[in-house]
C-alpha cells in the first residue's frame, strides 16, 4: 500500500505540461525469470531533471511487442500520455 502511495505521488509531481523520457532495462533475475524496469526521467517547472523508479514488471519473453505493451501499460495505469513521451 505504501509503495503504491510513493509512486502516486510521483506521478502527480511528474504529471504536466513536460514532457517525459522512459528508461528500461530488462534482466533475469535468480529464479530465471524475465524483468522489464521501468523509470521515468522528468523536468519540473524550474527545468530540474529528476529520475524516478517505477517498479520491476514481469514480462513472458523480451521480444519488441511485448516491452512496448508493457510500456504503453504501465503509462497508461499511471495516466501519462505517450504524446509527452
Amino acid at each position: 500500500i505504501m509503495a503504491n502511495q510513493v509512486i502516486r505521488d510521483l506521478v502527480s509531481d511528474s504529471r504536466g505540461d513536460f514532457f517525459f523520457i522512459i528508461i528500461r532495462d530488462k534482466y533475469t533475475n535468480i529464479s530465471k525469470k524475465e524483468q522489464l524496469t521501468i523509470c521515468i526521467w522528468w523536468f519540473d517547472n524550474e527545468l530540474e531533471a529528476h529520475e524516478d523508479f517505477f517498479g520491476f514488471y514481469h514480462v513472458p519473453d523480451t521480444t519488441s511487442e511485448t516491452i512496448v505493451s508493457v510500456i504503453k501499460d504501465v503509462l497508461l495505469r499511471l495516466l501519462l500520455s505517450l504524446v509527452s513521451c
